[in-house]
C-alpha cells in the first residue's frame, strides 16, 4: 500500500506517516526470520516450485518466535530490537507453546 502523494490533507500526511512506520517494523520482522534462519532466504536458497517455500517460512517464524521467548527470559526481557522498540516483552516459552 502506498500513502497519499502530492498535496494531502493533515490526516492523509499522518495516515502516510502511520503506516511509512508500520511497513518498515514488518520488513524488520522479515529480516529477522532470515537472519536467524538463512536457509528461508528465497533470494539465494530457496526456488519456487521446487521447495515448500511457505511450510519453510512457517516453521522460521514460530523458530524465531521460540528464540526470542528464550533470549528474553535469559537477558534482557525483550529478545530481539523489534520487541524492545515496541517496550512489549514477548511471552514466555511455556505461554507462546500453550496458549
Amino acid at each position: 500500500m502506498r500513502g497519499f502523494k502530492g498535496s494531502v490533507r493533515p490526516e492523509q500526511r499522518d495516515f502516510t506517516i502511520a503506516m511509512n512506520s508500520l511497513r518498515v517494523r514488518v520488513e524488520q520482522s522479515f529480516g529477522l526470520v532470515v537472519r536467524n534462519w538463512a536457509f528461508v532466504d528465497c533470494e539465494n536458497n530457496l526456488k519456487i516450485w521446487m521447495s515448500p517455500i511457505g511450510k519453510l517460512y512457517v516453521v522460521a517464524a514460530i523458530m524465531t518466535n521460540v528464540k526470542t521467548s528464550l533470549v528474553a527470559e535469559e537477558h534482557d526481557g525483550y529478545g530481539n530490537s523489534i520487541s524492545a522498540r515496541f517496550a512489549l516483552s514477548p511471552p514466555t516459552l511455556h505461554d507462546y507453546l500453550h496458549g
